[in-house]
């Protein structure tokens, strides 16, 4: 099931391919992706300012029985690392954070007014500073150890525990597929709440690091605006 649009057309386009147009290779990859994990969606799109193409395959449930459209939305996940990285960066280069900054002081100014602001987060928050969260040795982690995975911070999006890959998250999302997962709610999963730190240095990929460069950002836009 897919679907291509185009609003202009290539002045030269390229010989057709059957094997290798754009609707095959898209219908192809959510097949085979839902041989592993019962249904893909898949949706791609192009716009170079004269010419705009879209195109999308497979289904956006898990009894397959709905196909995906161009008009359907989807969460971005990881994407989003990019821009929180290059936010964090042009406050470095502005001299309003620096790239060993602590990260304690920040983010508990931030868990304060999310408390405050915020008494639906404030439910969900069994903690109250970055040291309840991740335990003393928190008290070293720095942006850059966020930023470059050296912070030791347990994954919460596919990591239960380290060296053990358990999608605990993933299964919590399908057994309940209408509700919203808020960074608050995120940081009290028991996999991340007081769970085991690696040695601070030590590489280990864990999505939980840009969440709370996220979480900083806020505070820091707070407190200049």
């Amino acid at each position: 099931m897919f679907a291509l649009t185009a609003t202009t057309a290539f002045a030269n386009p390229l010989p057709r391919n059957d094997e290798w147009t754009v609707e095959s290779i898209l219908a192809r990859a959510a097949q085979e992706t839902s041989l592993q994990y019962n249904s893909c969606a898949i949706s791609i799109a192009f716009n170079n300012g004269t010419y705009t193409a879209e195109g999308v395959a497979g289904t956006t449930q898990l009894n397959g029985t709905i196909a995906v459209t161009p008009d359907d939305r989807f969460v971005w996940g990881s994407i989003t690392k990019m821009l929180t990285g290059t936010a964090i960066l042009r406050l470095v280069a502005e001299g309003l954070l620096s790239i060993d900054s602590p990260i304690g002081p920040i983010l508990d100014r931030a868990f304060q007014t999310i408390r405050a602001n915020s008494p639906s987060d404030a439910k969900l928050m069994n903690y109250s500073s970055v040291t309840e969260l991740f335990g003393a040795a928190a008290n070293n982690l720095t942006v850059r150890n966020l930023g470059k995975m050296l912070s030791g911070i347990p994954d919460f999006d596919t990591a239960h525990g380290h060296g053990v890959m358990v999608d605990s998250l993933r299964a919590d999302m399908y057994a309940h597929p209408t509700h919203f997962y808020g960074p608050m709610e995120i940081l009290a999963f028991p996999w991340v709440y007081n769970g085991t730190l690696q040695p601070v240095g030590h590489h280990s990929y864990s999505s939980t690091n840009f969440l709370l460069l996220g979480l900083m950002l806020s505070e820091l836009h707070n407190a200049t605006s």
